[in-house]
């Protein structure tokens, strides 16, 4: 998957969008931007093999892959306090995927 890839898949969409990848994954796909690098894609996969991968696509074509494990990532949620309703609506949605 490439920059370009995920901006003919979003497709002009409000963003984040869910979806399901092809081996039955729940993948949550965010953008968003960085000073240096510009804008970018961010895809979060639950993985069947209770880890996350993050994977973050950079429009000038650079790529950055992270894993989480499910326990580590709900930690992280846990201890962030100062979300607006929205993100901590959205970061439950996310914690309940990962316990599927």
């Amino acid at each position: 998957m490439s920059y370009n890839e995920l901006r003919k898949l979003v497709g002009g969409r409000k963003l984040p969008i869910s979806a399901t990848n092809e081996n039955g994954e729940n993948v949550i796909i965010e953008e968003g931007s960085d000073n240096e690098l510009g804008h970018f894609y961010r895809t979060e996969t639950a993985q069947h093999n209770n880890w996350c991968r993050i994977n973050y696509y950079y429009e000038n074509g650079d790529t950055e892959e992270l894993y989480e494990h499910w326990n580590e990532r709900i930690i992280k949620l846990k201890k962030i306090s100062n979300l607006s309703v929205t993100n901590r609506k959205k970061d439950w949605n996310w914690i309940k995927l990962l316990m599927i």
